[in-house]
Parts: C-alpha cells; sequence; structure tokens
C-alpha cells in the first residue's frame, strides 16, 4: 500500500534521457512524494529512461512526439489508475530546473484556500514573482506553459465529465493555460501561482539540441505554435484571436472573485 503523500511527479520527456535524469534525481527522498515516474513521448530506443512508467512508441510519437498537452493527458491517465493517494499531481517537461522546492511552505499557504483545480509554480523572470501577496500564492487566470501541479479532486471531476484535461487536438499548447482557466473558472475551481516551487526552463536544448530531441529549431517551434494554434482556436470556439480567448477568462475569473468575496485579498493584482 503506498503511503499518504502530498503529491506525485511525472516528467515529460522525448530522448534527452540523461538530462531527464537529472531532473528526476532532484525529487528522490523527498518525504512529501510518493510516485515520481518518466512520460516518454516517442523517444528511440536508446534514449528511453529507466524511470519511465508510461511510454508512447507509436509511430506518430515517434515521428512528432506527443507535446505538452498529449504528453500530460497520457500521463494523468496512467496516474488516475496507479493505487496513490497523493492530492497533486506535478507536471513538468524536462527542460525545467528546479530554482526552489519548497513543499513544506505550499502545504502550509494552502490552508486558506478552498477548491483548487491547479497550482502553477512561476519561472525566474515572471513578473507575478515581484507582485505575489505575501503568502506567496495568489490566484491567477494568465500565466505561461510549464510545470503544473494539477489537484486530484479537479482531475476526477474532468473525468466525470468524460473529459481530457487539455486539448489532445491542441497539438502545440497554445494558450493551454488559459483554456484550463476557463475551464476551472467557469467550474467554480481557482487556479494559484506560486514561487514556494520555482523554475527556469533551459532552452539551450532547443537551440542547440533539436537534432537530438527528434523537433523543429527554437524559431521553429514558436512560428508553429502560432500559427497552428490560431487554427485550432478557430475550428474549436471560432475565435480568430487569441486576446479574446483570454478575455474570456478574465471576465471567468472576475466572475469567480464576485461570487467569492472572501477571496477578494487572494488573487494577484
Amino acid at each position: 500500500m503506498n503511503r499518504v503523500s502530498f503529491l506525485d511527479v511525472l516528467i515529460l520527456k522525448r530522448n534527452l534521457k540523461s538530462v531527464t535524469d537529472r531532473l528526476f534525481d532532484n525529487f528522490k527522498d523527498n518525504r512529501h512524494i510518493n510516485i515520481i515516474g518518466v512520460i516518454d513521448s516517442g523517444s528511440r530506443d536508446e534514449e528511453v529512461s529507466a524511470n519511465t512508467v508510461v511510454r508512447d512508441a507509436s509511430i506518430e510519437a515517434l515521428l512528432h512526439g506527443l507535446r505538452i498537452n498529449r504528453g500530460f493527458n497520457l500521463g494523468i491517465n496512467w496516474w488516475r489508475n496507479q493505487p496513490t493517494v497523493s492530492s497533486f499531481l506535478l507536471l513538468l517537461p524536462n527542460d525545467t530546473e528546479l530554482i526552489e522546492f519548497d513543499i513544506d511552505g505550499l502545504i502550509r499557504g494552502l490552508e486558506g484556500f478552498r477548491n483548487i483545480a491547479a497550482i502553477l509554480p512561476l519561472s525566474q523572470n515572471s513578473p507575478y514573482i515581484e507582485i505575489l501577496p505575501e503568502s506567496r500564492l495568489g490566484l491567477v487566470w494568465s500565466i505561461n506553459e510549464g510545470p503544473i501541479l494539477l489537484s486530484r479532486k479537479y482531475v476526477d471531476f474532468q473525468s466525470k465529465c468524460s473529459s481530457l484535461v487539455f486539448d489532445d487536438n491542441n497539438f502545440r499548447g497554445y494558450l493551454t493555460f488559459t483554456e484550463l482557466a476557463i475551464k476551472s473558472y467557469a467550474n467554480n475551481f481557482g487556479i494559484l501561482a506560486t514561487d514556494f516551487i520555482s523554475f527556469r526552463e533551459n532552452e539551450s536544448y532547443l537551440q542547440t539540441k533539436h537534432q537530438l530531441i527528434g523537433t523543429e529549431p527554437l524559431e521553429d517551434n514558436a512560428r508553429l505554435l502560432l500559427d497552428e494554434g490560431r487554427v485550432w482556436l478557430a475550428r474549436k470556439y471560432g475565435l480568430s484571436d487569441g486576446r479574446s480567448f483570454e478575455l474570456i477568462a478574465r471576465l471567468l475569473f472576475e466572475e469567480y472573485l464576485r461570487v467569492h468575496p472572501e477571496e477578494q485579498d487572494k488573487y494577484i493584482k
């Protein structure tokens, strides 16, 4: 029987086995963590980590990878079938480098919050770092994609709705966390940002090792994210502008605060 813990950790990778295993080692022997594993999204056989718990080795994954939405969904589906009672699942790409990982502080800080869908660790260059409340946790609606802690309660809620947490059809993850905010606040869940866990994204892997990873160069990735993402947004929502999509998230966030006036002082202003 697995012990009670606060969170489980799954690292999303495609190739770069040594990079992934170094990140994996950061979480070993932490008393708050039960499961630590790797989600493999189409790595070559020689680049598959021994810490892999779930793998997509389909032709499509080998050719194109899974990217953040399909990869995270693969990990979430695996996690839901494990005998673990952890409250949160931390999902993070393997190019993440941890700056701070204060789980004791995070647990204490969460005591003042109610129905939480997700907690978003802040990158070292996030503008939110300077304006966090004294509690170092604040409600947000707009944040960039990256590592994320999903609450078991929210994951189970999405499953009961027969919905995936992330949209598999949004291949490169365009405005993925904005869509998460829309789904969360529309269903009376909050999203928190914090620097109790903080990180930096090592973009040098995309700049210098994209061929080893099996992906496009950094500049091409950024261009395709916008080009393909706008097509996804138009097809799914009938919107041609990402700013309109973000406005929906902001309005739902404001309505959430109106319905819960006790949380008016808990958002990042």
